[in-house]
């Protein structure tokens, strides 16, 4: 009998190379892109080259965003931010074709039909119970925060370190 391993190796030279993560993929196809992100986050806030543009825009989105994620700072001051002010408010799902809903499912969940709670006082069992009637394509989650204010503090702290 052939191991899994030795499989694997008998496969090897056929299975197809890793394409990398989606930020090596946008940095080898737009190195405009990433030195116009590079400059924005150096200048804080200011391409000074107008000429460079952010574009495509999912891509620069991206970017920014693994920056912002990989700053202890930044993500310091989201998490507590979010803490503070974060709502989760749950719905029913939104139904698309046939009702997959029978009432028994619904009924589980009953408890969390038009739920919304502040993250803080969030616990174990109701993430879990949320997470698996979302999962089950029951209930719909949205989180309810102040974008406004939440890019003021990012900016902010920003400024102050970089």
């Amino acid at each position: 009998s052939t191991s899994k391993v030795e499989l694997e190796d008998i496969y090897a030279p056929y299975k197809p190379p890793s394409k990398g993560s989606l930020e090596d993929r946008i940095r080898s196809s737009h190195p405009e892109l990433v030195e116009a992100i590079d400059e924005l986050w150096e200048n804080k806030g200011v391409i000074l080259d107008k000429k460079k543009k952010l574009q495509p825009r999912e891509a620069a989105v991206t970017l920014l965003a693994n920056r912002i994620a990989s700053d202890v700072t930044v993500m310091d001051a989201m998490m507590d931010f979010s803490l503070k002010t974060c709502k989760v408010k749950v719905k029913q799902a939104s139904k698309k074709g046939k009702d997959t809903n029978t009432e028994k499912e619904l009924d589980k969940y009953k408890a969390y039909l038009d739920f919304e709670c502040h993250v803080r006082y969030l616990r174990d069992h109701q993430v879990l119970a949320i997470r698996r009637s979302i999962d089950q394509k029951i209930l719909a989650m949205q989180f309810d925060i102040d974008n406004d204010r939440a890019e003021r503090i990012m900016g902010g702290v920003l400024s102050q370190h970089t």
